[in-house]
């Protein structure tokens, strides 16, 4: 979000909005199909210096070896380079490349991983998965995961389910108002704060922030509750339900008084769900 075009109205009303971009979606590799492909997973730990980084990329480029998806993190003194890298069309071996970069100054380890019956390979060499500078364990669940979890849960408990969901998503709410409000010097700057996380995990994506002295509409691109319910649910107040929990719960957390969601709307046509959130 571009902090910039957010501004205070004279009715203290906050207001934001923001072109989408379809194409930005930001990949986090963790395995890929390789079916006519001779794709492997490297992990190089290099010293901290970003010619390093470099080097290598040209290494691999110098003998056609295409490295299509990857992530680089800094521990203290070291990086580590997790690359999928594609040798359909090298003009070396697997082996011949790995003892290369070996033998390469500044490279402290390099460890592959190669793909199960040429059909799938696995980031599967560093570990635990990390965020914020490596101080926050994380953990990635797919879509597809959380529709299995969802299906589950509703088609055992119903709606009953679905409110366990809300709650947990309160609980996590809670919480961060009480740190964030710790942090920022305003309840603004701490709400978009908290927006700008859940899209950066990936959780929603704000496209319409409006705040007004007794209510809050925000409304979300792509949800993937939404899209994942709304043939199951007859009430659109439970097409979100973990993202809802947790606005709700920051909103108390931050300011001190409970605020519920009053009205959720679902714009199946072009995708966009809109929640109104209320004093209690």
């Amino acid at each position: 979000m571009d902090v910039s075009k957010i501004y205070i109205h004279e009715n203290t009303k906050m207001k934001y909005q923001y072109q989408v971009r379809k194409d930005m979606s930001r990949e986090i590799p963790s395995y890929l199909l390789t079916t006519e492909r001779k794709i492997y997973y490297f992990y190089v730990t290099v010293e901290n210096t970003p010619e390093l980084v470099e080097r290598i990329m040209e290494y691999l480029e110098a003998y056609d070896i295409d490295a299509p998806y990857g992530l680089i993190s800094t521990h203290k003194n070291t990086r580590n380079i997790g690359l999928f890298v594609d040798f359909s069309r090298a003009k070396i071996s697997i082996e011949e490349c790995i003892s290369y970069l070996r033998k390469m100054t500044g490279v402290i380890e390099v460890n592959y991983s190669n793909p199960i019956e040429d059909k799938i390979i696995f980031a599967d060499i560093g570990f635990p998965i990390t965020t914020l500078g490596g101080k926050e364990r994380a953990v990635i669940f797919t879509e597809s995961w959380f529709s299995m979890i969802l299906d589950h849960i509703y088609n055992k408990f119903n709606t009953v389910g679905l409110v366990f969901l809300y709650e947990a998503g309160r609980g996590i709410g809670l919480d961060l108002g009480k740190e964030y409000k710790k942090f920022f010097s305003s309840f603004r700057n701490g709400f978009i704060a908290l927006l700008k996380l859940l899209k950066s995990l990936g959780l929603a994506d704000p496209i319409n922030i409006n705040v007004y002295r007794d209510r809050i509409v925000v409304s979300f691109r792509d949800d993937f509750e939404a899209n994942i319910l709304f043939n199951k649910v007859k009430k659109e107040n439970f097409l979100n339900n973990f993202n809802r929990g947790i606005l709700e719960g920051f909103i108390e957390g931050f300011i001190g008084e409970r605020y519920k969601s009053r009205q959720i709307l679902f714009d199946k046509r072009n995708n966009v769900l809109t929640i109104v959130i209320a004093k209690d």
